[in-house]
């Protein structure tokens, strides 16, 4: 039940980012978007090796956007969660840290920015669970 849950909690997140209106409105990464989706869903079918490895690719593209390394932190915490599995726990840590500190320099950049403020949010919110 956990398993769905967190799965489902990782869809609807990805699913508000794509749908809100907001996103990439103040700059345009078409290709971003289209590797996110692929990897959300490639951990909607339970290939998560699949989906962190497009969740890294976003991250080597574009590293100063925390979007990949708050979707890489989540589906590692998906795995620890599903799979009672700990031995994901530091890489996963390291992640989070690295959304929220992205996610910190990019709502100092544009304060009135939703999606910045969903990043930085979301990885806190994200180690919250992690950390409990």
């Amino acid at each position: 039940m956990l398993k769905m849950i967190s799965r489902f909690l990782l869809c609807l997140i990805f699913f508000f980012f794509l749908y809100s209106g907001f996103a990439f409105s103040e700059e345009s990464k078409p290709d971003l978007d289209s590797m996110i989706s692929r990897g959300v869903d490639f951990i909607r079918w339970d290939k998560f090796d699949q989906g962190i490895a497009e969740f890294k690719k976003v991250i080597e593209l574009y590293p100063d956007e925390p979007a990949g390394y708050f979707f890489a932190g989540a589906s590692l915490q998906g795995l620890i969660d599903d799979y009672r599995n700990e031995t994901y726990n530091a890489e996963c840590e390291k992640y989070l840290n690295l959304a929220i500190k992205k996610g910190n320099s990019k709502v100092d950049e544009n304060p009135n920015s939703a999606l910045e403020h969903f990043y930085l949010g979301g990885a806190l919110g994200y180690r919250g669970i992690y950390r409990s």
